[in-house]
């Protein structure tokens, strides 16, 4: 029913942000690691969409490319994977990362996202082995992250955001954004930096 939406972003958190395009506010939920590349509110942003219905929402999903979301899908289609859990992957791995540990039969890897436990692992590795392949010889595209001043504190702040996102205590949270930074470096983006936060806390 949606395929994309490009507007103005009016307000961002790691969870959802709101893209005006029409006259009309749009509530689309996004994968925490997106957000560093929207950049700031007032910009104009362009995601690919997935709407999900169930009995009380009909809910939107938004990916910087479309590959991203066709991904998304694709592990929806997975016994035992909503949309949370799907998000929490992506959050913690590149789509092309996903395909090497599914290639891999990595359940270790995994399994560690939240919402994803063995038995699932097992079965993203035996559904999607083929399917990651062939989509990730679809159309995609690579995003700008931010850069300049302010721009290494944001990526903290939002690191530990993206965290917080994904059901970690503030505390907690920013503890294990302080070992990412340690290990993956100042100069790390955000999808590196709450990878490594991720490792550290496994």
């Amino acid at each position: 029913m949606y395929e994309s939406i490009r507007g103005v972003l009016t307000r961002r958190s790691p969870a959802e942000v709101v893209v005006e395009s029409g006259g009309v506010g749009y509530r689309v939920r996004i994968p925490p690691t997106s957000l560093e590349a929207l950049g700031l509110e007032g910009g104009e942003v362009r995601l690919w969409l997935h709407l999900h219905v169930r009995e009380d929402a009909h809910l939107l999903y938004g990916f910087l490319t479309r590959r991203e979301r066709d991904v998304f899908e694709a592990l929806l289609r997975v016994s035992g994977v909503g949309p949370v859990s799907a998000l929490a992957v992506l959050s913690g791995m590149s789509v092309e990362d996903l395909a090497a540990r599914v290639r891999a039969g990595d359940e270790e890897a995994l399994s560690r996202p939240r919402g994803i436990g063995r038995k699932t692992a097992k079965l993203i590795i035996a559904q999607l082995s083929d399917r990651l392949d062939r989509l990730l010889a679809a159309t995609g595209g690579g995003v700008q992250t931010a850069t300049g001043a302010g721009a290494a504190s944001r990526r903290e702040e939002d690191a530990v955001l993206a965290l917080q996102a994904l059901g970690y205590k503030e505390g907690v949270a920013r503890r294990s954004v302080r070992s990412a930074l340690a290990s993956a470096g100042a100069g790390a983006d955000l999808q590196a930096l709450v990878k490594a936060a991720l490792a550290a806390d496994a």
